[in-house]
């Protein structure tokens, strides 16, 4: 589990604790929260702003499927990568951990192939990019910009990313 997901699970644990509906589902909220707490302050203190950023922002993940089998691995959202690659140009997430974390998702889950001109196409190909190395701010910016491109405009997104990927190689 990357620092990210150990956040990610903190800003659930904390919502949790406030708003458990029992005595004994806050409490153990509260302990959970110290455990987590515990493991991100061995490596470096808890961006407290990104915490809250999570919580208030994107949809979390669940870790167990229906009916008790292991849920299939579904690639990260537009929503999602903006997030990460925004925490990444705020520098509350390093470059190297983002690449790590996309490439886990590569390595983890099936991307779906898909023609340019499918709004669907631009996460799988962003998560592709990130998994291929630490990127660097110039190319964090281009891939929020391609995040960005508006469904009846994939194929002039496309066409802008693959010209800032010439222009930064």
């Amino acid at each position: 589990m990357d620092r990210f997901d150990l956040i990610t699970k903190l800003a659930a644990v904390e919502a949790l604790e406030g708003d458990g509906s029992t005595d004994g589902e806050r409490e153990a909220a509260a302990r959970a929260r110290a455990r987590l707490e515990a493991r991100l302050e061995a490596d470096v203190p808890v961006p407290r702003a990104f915490a809250e950023e999570l919580e208030a922002g994107h949809h979390l993940r669940a870790a167990e499927s229906r009916l008790g089998e292991p849920a299939a691995p579904e690639p990260p959202d537009r929503t999602e990568l903006r997030l990460r690659i925004a925490a990444c140009l705020a520098g509350r997430l390093a470059a190297v951990d983002l690449s790590r974390w996309a490439a886990a998702w590569v390595d983890a889950a099936v991307l779906p192939d898909l023609p340019h001109a499918d709004p669907g196409s631009v996460a799988p190909e962003v998560l592709l990019v990130l998994a291929s190395g630490p990127p660097t701010e110039a190319v964090c910016r281009a891939m929020v910009e391609f995040l960005d491109t508006g469904a009846t405009d994939t194929a002039a997104g496309w066409r802008r990313w693959l010209e800032a990927l010439a222009e930064l190689a």
